[in-house]
């Protein structure tokens, strides 16, 4: 056989050596069209395809999931969510499907506690919580899930990590002073107040703003079918600001070398707004303008769509982007306008914080 192949080689080498160049030929052809001819913006919407489109089902998976625990179909969702961990249970904080993963911890967590199992609950989340110690979240759930088993010393441990973690987070700050209350644990209650207040006082939002030309048509379909809810401009000039002032009505004076005229930026203008340090309620109110007319005017945004992101890593982001009637190089002037909530405990927590204080002075305490 081995030498017949050698014979049939031998015999066809002219063609054989003409294919193989076509083949080279048809090769570079493809290239070049890939890297030159391609229409302007496929190639970059191809890539982020194919970074995202292998993670859709873990997604999908996890929804439907989600889907069968509210229908009570227990056993279902257990069998689904199991068989999706042994497949991608291990990751790291920055991959994409962490989320996913995150989720599906939690949810068969939620499955076990259902059916009876606390115990399997609870290494349910530690486990993920072994991946990503930086999750708040993880932790308030393991808090919740030890407080369902009566295990309240062990609760109050794992809500101090997530306090720790999100120390200006009400929701988090309140559950461990209720904690603690239950275990009569004055000072703690005290400290736990004060560190909050403090986180409020030095945690506020940050921002970082882009600005830069709306993406063409195809690359904007591209990155949309991908399930990218965010970024469908070239941003290109970023502007990141720290401890910002939370309360109605605050503004962001957006440089004007963010969006100053050049000669490369065709199309409309859009604004993106990615806050960090928000858990819930900012609200984009009004974009103020100056165009290079001189004209003044205000935008209202208040009921604009807005994407949520919740990353395990990195707490709960909130991003808007905005497309704006006005081109590139048509502004010389912008301002944005939010409100954020102010971080304050409820009037159940100060009532427990004001009475560890009464005890702690009757101990003789600070």
């Amino acid at each position: 056989m081995f030498l017949g192949l050698r014979a049939f080689v031998h015999r066809h080498r002219v063609l054989l050596s003409l294919g193989y160049l076509g083949l080279l030929f048809a090769m570079a052809c493809g290239l070049y069209w890939f890297r030159y001819r391609m229409p302007r913006g496929l190639d970059v919407g191809i890539a982020v395809v194919l970074r995202n489109v292998a993670y859709q089902r873990t997604f999908k998976e996890v929804a439907r999931a989600r889907g069968e625990i509210e229908r009570c179909d227990l056993s279902k969702a257990e069998q689904r969510l199991e068989l999706f961990l042994a497949r991608h249970g291990r990751v790291q904080p920055d991959q994409l499907d962490t989320h996913a993963v995150s989720d599906a911890h939690e949810l068969l967590a939620q499955v076990y506690l259902r059916t009876g199992r606390p115990g399997r609950a609870l290494k349910a989340l530690e486990a993920m919580i072994g991946q990503t110690p930086q999750n708040y979240w993880l932790w308030l759930s393991k808090a919740r899930t030890q407080e369902e088993i009566s295990d309240l010393e062990g609760a109050a441990v794992s809500f101090r990590e997530a306090f720790k973690l999100a120390p200006n987070h009400p929701e988090v700050a309140e559950e461990y002073i209720a904690s603690l209350s239950s275990l009569n644990s004055s000072e703690e209650i005290v400290w736990v107040a004060d560190e909050f207040r403090r986180a409020v006082r030095r945690g506020g939002p940050m921002v970082t703003v882009k600005v830069g030309p709306l993406r063409e048509d195809l690359e904007r379909r591209l990155l949309s079918w991908a399930g990218v809810e965010v970024e469908h401009a070239n941003f290109d000039r970023t502007l990141e600001l720290f401890n910002l002032p939370r309360g109605p009505r605050r503004r962001i004076p957006v440089p004007e070398e963010m969006f100053a005229p050049r000669t490369d930026a065709q199309g409309t203008l859009v604004v993106q707004l990615r806050f960090e340090g928000v858990y819930d309620g900012l609200v984009i109110d009004e974009l103020h303008y100056t165009r290079t007319s001189g004209e003044q005017g205000s935008l209202d945004l208040s009921a604009d769509p807005t994407s949520y992101l919740h990353r395990p890593h990195s707490g709960v982001e909130f991003y808007a982007e905005v497309r704006t009637p006005f081109g590139m190089n048509d502004l010389k002037a912008m301002e944005m306008v939010y409100s954020c909530p102010q971080s304050v405990l409820s009037q159940d927590a100060l009532a427990i914080v004001e009475k560890a204080g009464i005890n702690l002075k009757a101990r003789g305490g600070p």
